[in-house]
């Protein structure tokens, strides 16, 4: 089309990345990570100081923060701020939109 810009090659690689299996198997692991820590909290743990859980989960808290973050900075670089909640929330992409009116005898 005449008016749109083309995607940089960076942004596509970066967007191919965050949609492959690889990635979302990544943050699934993450996730079940933090299950598995959260499970292992005991309220106990936060009153005992020499408790061994005490700093496993400390860390743990952080670093799985610091994940999802990072994830979400590649996300919103990789599909722009707009791009990033589409699709959610009961909105269609454009693409598929057009595909529908098409369909229905709109276009």
């Amino acid at each position: 089309e005449a008016g749109r810009r083309q995607m940089p090659g960076w942004r596509r690689r970066l967007r191919w990345f965050v949609g492959t299996n690889v990635f979302a198997a990544l943050v699934y692991l993450v996730i079940f990570y933090s299950t598995v820590i959260m499970a292992l909290y005991d309220h106990n743990v936060e009153r005992d100081k020499s408790s061994v859980i005490r700093p496993i989960t400390e860390v743990s808290d952080w670093a799985v923060l610091g994940f999802f973050t990072f994830e979400m900075l590649l996300k919103m670089v990789a599909y722009g701020l707009g791009g990033l909640f589409e699709g959610c929330w009961g909105t269609t992409p454009k693409e598929v939109k057009v595909a529908e009116e098409k369909a229905h005898g709109g276009i």
